[in-house]
C-alpha cells in the first residue's frame, strides 16, 4: 500500500475548513492540487465529496464510516495498480486513512482566520509541521 498519499492545504493554525469549504481562496495552491492530482484517485469523506466541484482527470471516491479504510484501499488498489491514491479531506477521513498513509503533500497557507473545521494530528506527532514535506505557497 505504499502508494497512498495525503494532499491538504492548512492554514497557519492547522485549519482545513469552514462552512464545508476552504476559508481561503488561493489560486495558486488549486494549480498546485490540480498538478499534482491529476490522473489519480482521490479518497474524500461524504461531506468534502457534497461540496466539491468536478475535478476533471481523476476519479473521486467517497468515504462514509461505516466502509472499513483498509478494505477501501486494497480494493481500489487491486482494481488500478497503477494509480497513486490520495487522501485529500475531510478531517474524519484524514483521520481514518492515517495509519496506510506514506507520503504527504501539505500546502501552508498564510491563513490565520476563522475555521471550524481543523487538521488532526499525523502520525501522532505533536506538531505536523515536523512530519511532512511543505509545498510552499505564497
Amino acid at each position: 500500500m505504499s502508494k497512498i498519499s495525503l494532499i491538504a492545504a492548512v492554514g497557519r493554525s492547522g485549519q482545513i475548513g469552514m462552512n464545508g469549504e476552504l476559508p481561503w481562496y488561493d489560486s495558486d495552491d488549486l494549480r498546485w492540487f490540480k498538478m499534482v492530482t491529476m490522473g489519480s484517485i482521490l479518497i474524500v469523506g461524504s461531506k468534502t465529496l457534497e461540496t466539491l466541484p468536478p475535478l476533471p482527470g481523476r476519479a473521486v471516491v467517497g468515504w462514509g464510516r461505516e466502509i472499513d479504510p483498509e478494505q477501501m484501499i486494497v480494493s481500489l488498489v487491486d482494481k488500478n495498480p497503477d494509480k497513486i491514491i490520495y487522501v485529500a479531506g475531510g478531517a474524519r477521513t484524514y483521520q481514518a486513512f492515517m495509519p496506510f498513509v506514506k507520503r504527504a503533500h501539505i500546502s501552508r497557507i498564510d491563513y490565520d482566520g476563522p475555521a471550524d473545521t481543523f487538521m488532526p494530528q499525523l502520525w501522532g506527532e505533536p506538531d505536523y509541521a515536523d512530519a511532512v514535506r511543505f509545498q510552499a505557497v505564497s
